[in-house]
């Protein structure tokens, strides 16, 4: 069905160059035109004031919907662990279906006794998510990978956090700016996941740096606004062909 449709479209659109270059190559050997990405609506982000950095215990966050080999939960459990032991007092928030009390992420964390320090939330309705996020979370580390951009890195970014995500995760570096909005590791190892951990966590003027430079981004490219805008031209550009 996909191929059939992306045969007979007039013109193609993706979410990111990643997305795009994935259908090239691999699926329709058609270039994507246009990359038009997910967008997030106006109410989501803080507003005009500046990111703020609180002091004290740190806490890292993570926002992976479901349990698996390319989320990659297991990566920052093992990370965590790692910074706990230079920052006893540290917590981290896991966010997303698999990763409550009872589910596989804390199941698998306790096994290891990998569980200190650690709020398996699981599953939360959307607005109370983004209300512990921009209450609590000091950095959100996503250690997926692939994502065909990610909207959990968006979210945090229009709340002013700063993302420590992978270098080579799909549309996570391009969402990221390349690294002037996030920080890039390797988040198939623990041990780099947890080295920009303890960098931010050592450093409350990065994590400010990093959350303005997040922010300014997220409302420059995924602004719901831009993306409708965007969107808006596709259509027009399509109307004035017939």
């Amino acid at each position: 069905m996909a191929y059939s449709v992306m045969m007979r479209a007039r013109k193609i659109v993706s979410v990111s160059p990643y997305v795009a270059e994935h259908i090239r190559r691999y699926a329709f050997y058609r270039r994507p035109e246009q990359i038009i990405p997910n967008g997030m609506p106006a109410e989501a982000f803080i507003g005009d004031v500046a990111p703020g950095v609180k002091t004290g215990a740190i806490t890292f966050a993570t926002v992976l919907v479901g349990w698996g080999a390319y989320k990659n939960g297991q990566a920052a459990i093992k990370a965590f662990a790692r910074v706990r032991t230079k920052h006893p007092e540290a917590r981290l928030l896991m966010f997303g279906a698999g990763h409550g009390g009872g589910d596989p992420a804390a199941s698998w964390a306790r096994e290891r006794t990998l569980a200190a320090g650690i709020e398996f939330v699981g599953a939360l309705p959307y607005d109370l998510l983004m209300k512990r996020l921009a209450k609590e979370v000091d950095v959100l580390v996503h250690p997926s990978l692939v994502e065909s951009q990610g909207m959990a890195l968006i979210e945090a970014m229009a709340r002013g956090i700063p993302v420590i995500g992978g270098h080579r995760s799909g549309g996570v570096p391009w969402t990221l700016d390349n690294g002037r909005a996030g920080r890039l590791v390797d988040v198939r190892s623990p041990d780099a996941i947890a080295a920009a951990m303890h960098e931010l966590a050592m450093d409350a003027e990065l994590r400010r740096s990093l959350a303005i430079a997040a922010l300014d981004h997220a409302r420059a490219a995924f602004h719901v606004e831009k993306v409708a805008d965007a969107w808006q031209s596709v259509y027009d550009d399509l109307a004035a062909q017939r």
